[in-house]
């Protein structure tokens, strides 16, 4: 779930998060070693079992990815999910206090899952039906929780969990009362870039997360005619210029 925040100064900041806790990789080379593992070996065939198999063996902590995915129960409603940010980020108060963040958006209805074999015959579009029924007669609610990190914590590796006995602090909420579109809100190019940030808060060295901003500009521009047509939108920085 990707959350964007409209600031009163024009500028956004955004929240992406993921329904798991972990990524794939903790570098660009490993997330392009483990794409390529499984790529078919002719034309037509499917994903390169025995060669992601070689690959997992050798990567341990993207095998435990895996497992954790694997292990996981299947969504009954976007309502009843956790969502979570799998980088850490360095929060920086007006005393100068700095704290390294990981933000987690928990459903004030409860996390619920179901088996994956139950959505095996139905449409991919399961989720959004259901939200839409949902939202008929009640709103969606989710509380963003700050976990703490302590001295030692990784702060820089994607595929590394925290211990389970780090302070959480709840800091605000988040009510969903109605579906809308891109156009309907004035924003068509939605670019869900994690490392548009504001000031208090910062992007650290993790290699996944600072890949990301050029990755989703460029992908933004592919979708929507190119750098030039979408100067605003690909915004560089907290101050709201654009990137050429």
């Amino acid at each position: 779930m990707a959350t964007r925040f409209y600031l009163a100064d024009g500028r956004v900041t955004n929240l992406v998060m993921l329904s798991q806790k972990l990524f794939f990789a903790n570098t660009i080379e490993q997330f392009v070693e483990l794409v390529n593992s499984a790529q078919p070996v002719a034309p037509g065939a499917g994903p390169n079992k025995a060669g992601l198999d070689a690959f997992l063996a050798s990567n341990p902590n993207v095998m435990n990815v895996f497992r954790m995915r694997a292990a996981a129960k299947a969504p009954v409603s976007f309502g009843n999910t956790e969502f979570h940010a799998v980088h850490v980020f360095r929060y920086l108060n007006a005393g100068g206090d700095l704290h390294h963040v990981r933000c987690h958006w928990i459903p004030l209805d409860g996390v619920k899952g179901q088996d994956p074999q139950v959505l095996t015959h139905e449409s991919v579009d399961v989720l959004f039906l259901e939200l839409n029924e949902r939202l008929k007669s009640s709103p969606v609610e989710f509380e963003l929780e700050l976990e703490i990190g302590k001295p030692g914590d990784p702060t820089n590796d994607a595929t590394a969990l925290w211990p389970e006995d780090r302070q959480r602090v709840r800091i605000g909420r988040l009510r969903v009362t109605a579906t809308t579109t891109e156009e309907e809100i004035g924003d068509r190019l939605m670019n869900h870039d994690p490392t548009m940030l504001v000031d208090g808060i910062e992007a650290t060295d993790d290699p996944i997360l600072q890949i990301r901003r050029g990755v989703y500009e460029a992908s933004a521009a592919q979708r929507s005619g190119g750098w030039q047509a979408n100067r605003t939108q690909l915004a560089g920085g907290t101050d709201g210029t654009a990137k050429p």
